[in-house]
């Protein structure tokens, strides 16, 4: 008996944009993928480096907390516009008061949540609280929407895109902590005038675990993107920004037991791999990595 013929190929795949067309154009590599240029949008003061060859700095904001003075940054190595924000600090102590920060009316207000372990719902309400503090709540953000085009002023929120890393991917997955994310993040996206800073996650060693899979390079990866995903989801890539330092600083007195896996130049390449792998195009890796910083802060 002959063999039998396969089934004949449906025509769509030969037509229109069809994947084996005249004129189909395949999907980039995520490793073509970059910005057209970078702004730091949360910095202690150290000048991003980048390949003199890739995107380039074009703007950075030194960020402090604490009542000190602002440091200007070293922009000695790089050409654009720099500015200083000092950053509302929210207590982890329920009956604290918010104490605002002086911001520029006309600019973006920085808004730092200084956790070093996952978010307790607790804590959400907090934020959600201080948010609603600032801005006056929902309904008068879209009013302002609705009379604008657009929220006069963003409230940019560092520490909690990634929260602190307490699990790898395998078990972060069905975690509590991370159901909670889930639903609070898409809870606070709902106010229109709330952005994201992407910003390197910090560890407890204290509470993660003991196989230290935080020194893998390719676990904090997993870890990081199944946030990162969420979010773009909720806010999309017009409200988030990358910052190259976490939202809390280590210090003497944590330094035994709190870790930056990844931080600055490799932050930046891990941020950039993930959006890319996420199917993100060139302009809104740009949104990310530099646009809306540059527009949020008016550094234009």
């Amino acid at each position: 008996m002959p063999p039998k013929r396969p089934p004949p190929l449906p025509r769509s795949l030969f037509v229109d944009n069809g994947p084996l067309s005249p004129g189909f154009a395949p999907a980039p590599s995520p490793s073509t993928i970059h910005p057209d240029f970078i702004t730091d949008a949360h910095t202690r003061g150290a000048v991003l480096a980048v390949p003199p060859t890739g995107p380039q700095l074009t703007g950075s904001v030194t960020v402090t907390t604490d009542g000190e003075a602002a440091a200007e940054p070293d922009t000695t190595p790089v050409q654009g516009k720099h500015k200083a924000s000092l950053a509302t600090v929210i207590a982890q102590d329920q009956a604290a008061p918010l104490n605002l920060a002086p911001a520029d009316a006309a600019a973006a207000l920085d808004l730092v949540v200084p956790a070093t372990t996952p978010l307790t719902g607790e804590q959400w309400d907090r934020l959600d609280e201080a948010v609603d503090e600032i801005d006056g709540g929902r309904e008068k953000v879209e009013s302002e929407v609705a009379a604008l085009g657009d929220a006069p002023r963003k409230i940019m929120v560092a520490g909690i895109l990634p929260p602190p890393l307490s699990k790898p991917s395998s078990a972060l997955l069905n975690a509590d902590e991370y159901v909670l994310f889930q639903a609070r993040s898409s809870q606070l996206s709902l106010h229109a005038d709330v952005v994201l800073k992407a910003l390197p996650p910090v560890v407890d060693t204290r509470s993660a675990g003991d196989n230290r899979w935080w020194e893998d390079a390719k676990s904090v990866e997993r870890a990081v993107k199944l946030y990162i995903a969420p979010a773009i989801e909720s806010f999309g890539t017009s409200r988030i920004v990358f910052g190259s330092t976490p939202a809390v600083t280590v210090t003497k007195d944590t330094e035994s037991h709190l870790v930056v896996p990844v931080q600055g130049a490799e932050w930046y390449a891990l941020l950039r791999k993930c959006i890319a792998e996420m199917g993100q195009d060139a302009a809104a890796m740009t949104d990310i990595m530099g646009r809306n910083a540059t527009e949020y802060y008016k550094l234009e």
